[in-house]
């Protein structure tokens, strides 16, 4: 039997900026959330976007990236 390795992820909200925001970007490009450019930074944009897909998926709509929001935009 496989054991389920879970990894923390950071929080992010509008202001956050780096790799993990990029990471973000990407995966919700991939899955067709216009968050604009992929520069990095989480700006108003974005956070529309991630409004969006969290509608979307059933989470609790917040434009802020958590671990909910991380677990579905890794599936």
């Amino acid at each position: 039997m496989r054991e389920m390795i879970t990894i923390q992820m950071p929080y992010l909200a509008r202001g956050s900026t780096g790799e993990c925001v990029r990471t973000a970007q990407i995966l919700l490009q991939a899955n067709k959330f216009d968050c604009g450019a992929i520069d990095s930074d989480f700006g108003p944009k974005m956070e529309e976007a991630v409004k969006d897909f969290q509608e979307v998926n059933g989470d609790d709509v917040t434009g802020e990236i958590n671990q909910e929001t991380w677990n579905d935009l890794l599936k």
